[in-house]
């Protein structure tokens, strides 16, 4: 049974296994670079949870297999949104489910704006931001597509 619920330091573990797990080429989609086993401190900031950040996964059976995050930028008003999802979980619709818990939480925290940047190469993700936001577009900006969706605060929707 899969399980979507807020992340945290309980979690480090479990998310450093999962990262570590990855396809490299997944782990350069998202992060830009090879992980290889990520170190605690990396994974711990990754989960960590406060007023400016929040972290998801999507669990099955104890073991992560999808990861969503967001940090608040420093304007302050905008919050950047992370995705990643197991090689073998991609296509199950978790990315869009995380993409909306995130979001919400960030929007919940005061974000007006919600950024991600995307390589250019990652048709998936950009695919993904389309879909959950129909009506934004991307921009290239320093080689990374960049997509930023205002929020509109409605009752039960950010």
């Amino acid at each position: 049974m899969i399980r979507l619920r807020p992340a945290g330091a309980a979690d480090v573990a479990a998310v450093t296994d999962f990262l570590a797990g990855l396809e490299p080429s997944a782990a350069w989609l998202r992060f830009g670079v090879g992980l290889g086993v990520p170190s605690r401190a990396f994974v711990h900031r990754l989960v960590s949870r406060g007023e400016d950040r929040g972290s998801w996964v999507a669990d099955v059976d104890g073991g992560v297999v999808a990861h969503a995050s967001w940090t608040r930028l420093p304007d302050g008003v905008s919050a950047e949104l992370g995705i990643v999802v197991a090689e073998h979980w991609r296509r199950s619709g978790l990315g869009r489910l995380l993409g909306r818990a995130v979001g919400d939480e960030a929007c919940a925290a005061g974000a007006e704006r919600l950024r991600f940047e995307v390589l250019p190469a990652n048709l998936p993700a950009r695919s993904l931001v389309t879909h959950l936001w129909p009506t934004t577009e991307g921009r290239l900006v320093d080689g990374m597509v960049v997509y930023d969706v205002p929020l509109r605060r409605h009752a039960h929707v950010c």
